[in-house]
């Protein structure tokens, strides 16, 4: 937010002499007066100033607080990571492409978890991607969880979901080496590093561990 100038919270005031009501009292009574009265009202219009400012922050915060919501921030199944986002080594197709997601471990019926609040834009068979569910969590992010073997009652397209709602099971559907849950992050259209969002399950040495991980695999392509 852009602080308010600091001449506009003096909340000055000139022009005419507004306190000349004042003027039929002796001259030491009409300028305490005047003194004291102009003191009230610029303290007033300063009060004033500082309500409308309270009031932005907490209509922001508000609107952050809702927008914190929707940010998929934890992780959607409780298993660890096995390949990070960037450029790797396809397992099935034994060679160098762009991993857009995250994988992680997880059996055949491990629970999958919605990330952040949000509504159900797809959930069904896609490609490769096999039993896919795509949840909108406005404010231009998307998540995707893949490779699964069953979606939970209810799920459907329209369908408002809560962060750690049960969404699904994980599985080995579509084009894997094995059962594992892909997961993806879009940010308008495009897809982003989800470790960049897990700031709630990592801790910072897991963090640089897995972004170091990510980082070789790159270097490893490019030389």
């Amino acid at each position: 937010m852009e602080p308010i100038p600091y001449d506009e919270r003096l909340a000055g005031a000139g022009g005419a002499d507004i306190y000349n009501r004042f003027d039929g009292y002796s001259n030491e009574a009409s300028e305490l007066l005047k003194w004291s009265a102009a003191n009230l009202e610029t303290l007033e219009r300063r009060i004033g100033i500082q309500k409308l400012s309270l009031d932005e922050i907490k209509s922001i915060y508000n609107n952050n607080q809702q927008r914190l919501s929707h940010l998929p921030v934890m992780r959607p199944v409780d298993g660890m990571i096995l390949s990070n986002y960037g450029m790797r080594m396809h397992p099935v197709l034994k060679m160098r492409l762009m991993h857009e997601g995250m994988d992680f471990r997880a059996n055949i019926g491990t629970p999958v978890f919605a990330t952040g609040n949000g509504t159900i834009r797809f959930s069904g068979n896609r490609g490769t991607l096999g039993l896919l569910i795509e949840i909108d969590h406005s404010h231009g992010y998307i998540t995707r969880y893949a490779h699964l073997s069953k979606l939970e009652s209810g799920i459907r397209p329209g369908t408002k979901v809560n962060r750690g709602d049960l969404i699904g099971y994980s599985g080995n559907s579509g084009r894997v080496s094995g059962p594992h849950l892909h997961y993806e992050i879009l940010k308008n259209g495009r897809s982003v590093d989800p470790i960049q969002y897990l700031f709630t399950d990592i801790t910072p040495q897991e963090y640089l561990l897995y972004k170091r991980m990510g980082e070789e695999d790159y270097y490893a392509v490019n030389e």
